[in-house]
């Protein structure tokens, strides 16, 4: 068959395939597998068998069921995979103020420790966020938060667990509140919502924070234990077909050519393999290994309890620990003396109150608790014997001189050089970071969070290997 016979035979009417015939593509558009005339099996799927390459959609669906059965949702229930936190939090957002197109200035209801993607994703979409605070607990306190759900609300966002603490919001409560108000409720359960999600079918969790609460209209979990897996996977689950067709409705719109479904679909890539390794691995292990990192998280949080110069900020629900450091030694000090033992922890900058510690934990942790518990005692002696740290006194008057409604890039890039300077020039500590934390600190939020984009902005760099020289070693050959 020649070329041009392959590309006038793809236009021709598909007939019915006859009882027992294999119908594909390939078979209606009368081209042989292997010629790579129309696709490549191997990229679009045509292959039919057990080792056909499977589709993103079905490897998407299968997982998206997989997550449902685990939070007992409802069978109405529909989900979509998203690239991460930030997306899906995106897409939940836009469709929130997509459906109330009337409001000129909605906003998104939010708990102070909620993560920061929802900060970031509510100003890609021009939604303004208002923050409830949180209790001693780390959960967000009910009665400010419902005080804030007002007419130009459009969504309000729970935490199951936080990001920052760990720690359960009240859902049943929010829930009503957003009922009364008819505004829908997203539950964010991306960080740590996976092991929760086990010990409630274990009996461990009394307070239901799912679909079983009446209001909650939409839930995020992250596929597996944070940190734990190689895909930074969420799942976005809507309680009804409904709710999210508004999501699809927001993302379509006058913005480009409509994209349909085709018979051509793409493989499934590190998504099918996901749901692979899922259907293998099966509820029993994952509950195994859910349930072993809430033991080792529980564990962890009993033998801090006694700890000298560091303290829990909340007992964690999840798999979460947040940690502050006392009078005796500064937070920053003992992370740097902690990363210096193998064990590495997240600073934050909470909007109000001292910097925290934090700390996910998974299963793998198990064997090596008495060794993380050891490390944390010897690097809290050790910052308290360094005493309480400080901003450099020349980057502190470097920083005053910095104008927080316009921050000159030179001026910004200046200081973290100056920074890393000093945290390079400890020998002793390889890898510390204490004085530039301590900048950050000092600085006012606005000058912070522009001081952090750049150093984002820095470590983002692309690696080039130089302008491909096509052909040259034929020429060198000649």
């Amino acid at each position: 068959m020649t070329s041009a016979t392959g590309r006038l035979q793809l236009m021709k009417t598909a007939h019915a395939p006859a009882e027992g015939e294999e119908t594909s593509l390939a078979a209606l558009a009368g081209i042989d597998l292997d010629d790579g005339r129309l696709a490549h099996p191997a990229t679009h799927g045509l292959r039919r068998g057990d080792d056909a390459p499977r589709s993103r959609q079905v490897a998407e669906n299968e997982l998206v069921g997989f997550v449902c059965d685990l939070l007992q949702a409802p069978d109405e229930t529909v989900g979509t995979v998203a690239a991460g936190l930030v997306e899906s939090a995106l897409m939940v957002l836009r469709a929130a103020r997509d459906a109330r197109p009337a409001l000129r200035r909605p906003t998104v209801v939010l708990p102070q420790s909620a993560h920061p993607a929802w900060f970031a994703a509510a100003a890609a979409v021009g939604v303004t966020p208002v923050v409830a605070p949180v209790s001693a607990d780390g959960s967000v306190q009910v009665g400010p938060m419902t005080s804030l759900i007002r007419e130009d609300a459009v969504l309000v966002v729970a935490s199951a667990p936080s990001y920052t603490h760990g720690t359960v919001d009240p859902v049943g409560w929010i829930a009503a509140a957003a009922s009364a108000h008819e505004v829908p409720l997203h539950v964010d359960a991306s960080n740590g919502g996976w092991a929760l999600a086990y010990a409630e079918l274990a009996g461990r969790v009394r307070q239901p924070w799912g679909f079983a609460v009446p209001g909650v209209s939409s839930i995020t979990i992250d596929v597996g234990p944070e940190r734990g897996t190689s895909a930074d996977l969420s799942v976005l689950l809507h309680r009804d077909a409904a709710d999210r067709r508004a999501v699809h409705a927001s993302s379509l719109g006058p913005r480009g050519p409509l994209d349909t479904a085709t018979t051509w679909s793409p493989p499934s890539g590190v998504l099918g393999e996901l749901a692979e390794t899922l259907h293998e691995v099966g509820h029993d292990r994952c509950a195994e290994l859910a349930l072993g990192a809430l033991d080792v998280t529980a564990a962890l949080a009993e033998g801090l309890l006694d700890a000298r110069g560091i303290t829990l900020v909340a007992r964690p629900d999840a798999t979460t620990i947040a940690l502050r450091a006392d009078t005796t030694c500064d937070i920053f000090v003992f992370a740097d003396a902690l990363h210096h033992r193998g064990w590495s922890a997240q600073p934050l900058f909470p909007e109000n109150g001292p910097p925290l510690l934090r700390l996910p934990v998974t299963a793998a942790m198990l064997p090596f608790l008495g060794d993380c518990l050891e490390a944390m005692e010897e690097a809290a002696a050790e910052a308290q014997a360094r005493g309480r740290a400080r901003v450099d006194p020349t980057l502190e008057r470097l920083l005053e001189k910095i104008d927080p409604t316009d921050v000159n890039p030179y001026s910004a890039e200046l200081l973290l050089d100056a920074a890393a300077v000093l945290d390079e020039a400890d020998s002793e500590h390889p890898g510390r970071r204490s004085a530039t934390n301590l900048l950050l600190k000092a600085a006012a939020p606005v000058v912070r969070e522009t001081l952090v984009t750049f150093q984002r902005d820095r470590l983002s760099r692309p690696v080039r290997r130089g302008t491909p020289t096509l052909g040259a070693a034929e020429h060198e050959a000649d």
